[in-house]
């Protein structure tokens, strides 16, 4: 669950850094895309989904499927701010 201590708008921001600098330094990408999200996914990785990356073959894990491909860098960076990759 998400923590008190964290500020949302400062970590938001800061997803969004690490996006855009991804996106840019790839070569190119669908920023927009990405950015449209971020706040979606970012509730669903610390509020919903039952995921912890320390047991990834539990059984009883939820499983997210990203549909929208063009916004997978914001799927990206919250796999790894979750510490998943």
């Amino acid at each position: 669950m998400i923590e008190e201590t964290i500020d949302l708008k400062g970590k938001i921001k800061e997803l969004r850094g690490i996006i855009v600098r991804t996106i840019c330094r790839g070569g190119g990408g669908h920023i927009p895309a990405s950015l449209s999200i971020v706040e979606i996914l970012f509730v669903l990785y610390h509020k919903i989904l039952k995921a912890d990356p320390t047991d990834p073959k539990n059984s009883n894990m939820d499983r997210f499927i990203l549909s929208k491909g063009h916004a997978c860098v914001a799927l990206y960076a919250i796999l790894a701010d979750k510490v998943f990759i």
